[in-house]
């Protein structure tokens, strides 16, 4: 299987959105150059052990355009 070229999937996605439809993208994180919007955000704990929730993310929900 090849690996996921995210380089291509912000590109469709911004020309997707400069189309004029509606874009999300559930992610951590947005490269610099994509122009976007956070819609929503929460923090996640991230662990292999149950017990030990010292891992935080914020989690979001990006409107891109």
């Amino acid at each position: 299987m090849p690996a996921f070229d995210h380089r291509t999937f912000w590109q469709t996605a911004t020309t997707w959105a400069r189309s004029g439809l509606s874009v999300y993208v559930s992610e951590y994180q947005v490269p610099r150059d994509v122009p976007h919007t956070i819609v929503w955000e929460r923090e996640k704990y991230n662990s292999l052990n149950k017990d030990n929730n010292t891992r935080v993310a914020v989690e979001r929900l990006y409107r891109i355009g």
